[in-house]
């Protein structure tokens, strides 16, 4: 083969290791052997450094990983689909072709970091800091699906798990996100950097009351507006100190989402008879977006007439999911 100008082009003069069966057996992820390329080193490492920083996807590095071991012992970062809590054991997973689901036990005894890049869910553990334990051997998260139960978590490792801002559905039940101080931090905090979120469901434990006051809820307001995808926002066992009434003109514009507001049982009646003359004047003039809103002891009647004003107004695929 002839360049432009005429010369012949000479080969890389780059050959191919000859291994013996027992040589063969004896390589591994963590035992390579050693790898000959074309690029020069500098650039190797600039291709290395560029796939492992990627914010977008694992995909890269997942590939090269595949076709030579040795990118593997140099940087042992291992992607993941699932990473999830069962029975006191945490398990990677993926789907792979004819949707065999494949696992394995993650264990903190060797040094290779995880890359989660789906969904990642915690459920049934008696112990709060179990996922704060897990996230050392967490490289970085392009997490789509959060799901925790019963954790406290700091708010650097929840913006450690939201940072690619990819999260499409968190569900939090009794879950407390709290700051350096060890205060709770307010609702609109776990909004932020969540520009594809669909669907977000939380259940209070009964000591939140701080994390509704009317600044946060303002803040929260001004989040809800700016999402494009989400159709589903849920919040259970409610302290009193949320005020709905400071969400009445997102209901006005937002004709996309549905909102459910369940109280917890326990609030006072002063905040039962403001939560009861809010429903009248949904009822008596329905803004375009209907919340349904439930606490104990409300009036049957008008809980009736704001369930049929509510789930007409909602598109019946989000009963679907």
């Amino acid at each position: 083969m002839k360049l432009r100008n005429g010369k012949d082009l000479k080969p890389l003069g780059i050959r191919p290791l000859k291994l013996k069966k027992k040589e063969k057996r004896m390589y591994s992820f963590k035992t390579p052997y050693q790898q000959r390329f074309s690029l020069p080193l500098p650039t190797m490492r600039y291709i290395i450094n560029r796939l492992i920083n990627s914010e977008k996807s694992p995909d890269g590095w997942l590939k090269l990983i595949k076709c030579a071991k040795w990118f593997f012992s140099k940087n042992p970062i291992l992607p993941v689909q699932f990473a999830d809590y069962e029975n006191g054991t945490w398990l990677a997973s993926e789907f792979r072709s004819n949707n065999y689901l494949k696992e394995f036990e993650i264990s903190n005894e060797n040094s290779t970091k995880l890359w989660i890049y789906d969904g990642l869910s915690l459920y049934r553990t008696p112990y709060k800091h179990t996922l704060s334990t897990f996230l050392p051997v967490v490289y970085r998260c392009n997490l789509s699906m959060l799901f925790l139960s019963d954790q406290d978590i700091s708010i650097n490792e929840y913006k450690f798990l939201t940072s690619t801002g990819s999260c499409r559905e968190i569900e939090f039940q009794t879950v407390a996100v709290k700051n350096s101080d060890g205060s709770l931090v307010t609702i609109d905090k776990l909004l932020e950097n969540c520009d594809d979120l669909e669907t977000f469901t939380m259940s209070f434990r009964n000591d939140s009351a701080t994390m509704f006051s009317p600044a946060a809820i303002k803040k929260l307001v001004q989040h809800l507006s700016a999402f494009n995808s989400l159709h589903k926002f849920e919040l259970y066992e409610i302290p009193e100190t949320f005020d709905v009434r400071l969400l009445v003109d997102l209901f006005k514009k937002d004709a996309t989402t549905a909102f459910r507001f369940y109280f917890e049982e326990n609030i006072s009646n002063h905040c039962k008879e403001i939560l009861e003359n809010f429903i009248k004047e949904v009822i008596e003039n329905p803004p375009q977006n209907v919340p349904m809103i439930d606490f104990e002891g409300q009036d049957e009647e008008n809980y009736g007439a704001l369930t049929e004003l509510h789930y007409p107004s909602i598109d019946e695929s989000d009963f679907l999911m």
